[in-house]
């Protein structure tokens, strides 16, 4: 895989598999630093990113990796506010710019947890 293709939240789909597997690497890496250190496993800041079918996936691949290790996750935003550190757009939360909600987001973000 090339390096950082699954970095910037919105990777090519024909890649969705790969940084699947990718964040489930991550994300087993991160449990064992949680037991090593004794600490919650706290899981921040992921999906600041478009309203494309690749920003959804993504999305559901970091909810899903970090499910499977039964971590705790926070979406990144839930509205636009003019983050200045992310691609942050009005667009890339929960609600577009004309106020609508991202139903395709919340289906990703929407999940029973344990």
């Amino acid at each position: 895989m090339a390096p950082g293709i699954c970095d910037n939240g919105e990777p090519p789909m024909d890649k969705i598999k790969e940084c699947r597997a990718y964040h489930e690497k991550k994300m087993q890496i991160r449990k064992e630093d949680e037991l090593r250190l004794k600490v919650p496993l706290f899981v921040g800041q992921f999906g600041s990113c478009s309203s494309s079918e690749a920003c959804v996936q993504e999305i559901k691949n970091v909810a899903e990796a970090a499910d499977s290790i039964v971590a705790s996750w926070a979406y990144w935003q839930f509205k636009g506010f003019g983050d200045f550190n992310s691609i942050s757009t009005a667009s890339s939360g929960l609600y577009d710019d004309e106020g609508e909600l991202n139903q395709r987001k919340l289906r990703a973000l929407t999940r029973t947890y344990i």
